[in-house]
């Protein structure tokens, strides 16, 4: 039996297959059949969208990045690698064994966050003007206590010691 291992794709695809319909989703299609046809079962796949490349590669300054999840045998890696460097359509990729097992389930997508907007309700009669409340005023620190009065000590010149002529 052949061992399989877990190996992390990712690759960037040309722009102009995100303009085209159904470009990216038929060239990932493209790759996990090529990873089929090697002996290998794609666990993910996950699109993560368009995005700028930190610098230009074939004159392109965007690109489409994807990541595949999959089982692979180690057999099968030169041949995966050269159908990914033949295409056309991928600008680069970067193939890597994985450290950690894919879990038995995948991850839940995050939902985006929808925060609610304040209804703006049609204006009506203005209501009477009331006294505003009073403001609580914030807590803070007690004030210290406050320290005895004494009696102030009359002024006096400082007595200068001097010193005796007796010796």
């Amino acid at each position: 039996m052949v061992k399989h291992s877990e190996y992390e794709l990712v690759f960037i695809a040309h722009p102009e297959l995100e303009d085209e319909e159904e470009g990216v989703p038929a060239l990932t299609a493209k790759v996990q059949e090529w990873i089929e046809a090697v002996g290998g079962e794609v666990a993910l796949t996950d699109i993560w969208g368009r995005r700028r490349l930190a610098y230009p590669i074939r004159k392109q300054t965007e690109g489409t990045y994807v990541l595949v999840r999959a089982s692979l045998p180690r057999q099968a890696i030169v041949e995966l690698e050269r159908d990914l460097k033949l295409s056309e359509h991928i600008l680069r990729y970067l193939l890597v064994r994985a450290e950690t097992p894919l879990p038995a389930t995948p991850p839940a997508k995050m939902e985006p966050v929808t925060v609610p907007q304040p209804s703006v309700e049609p204006e009506s009669e203005p209501e009477p003007e009331s006294e505003p409340e009073p403001e609580p005023e914030p807590e803070s620190e007690p004030e210290p206590e406050p320290e005895p009065e004494s009696e102030p000590e009359p002024e006096s010149e400082p007595e200068l010691e001097t010193e005796s002529a007796e010796e």
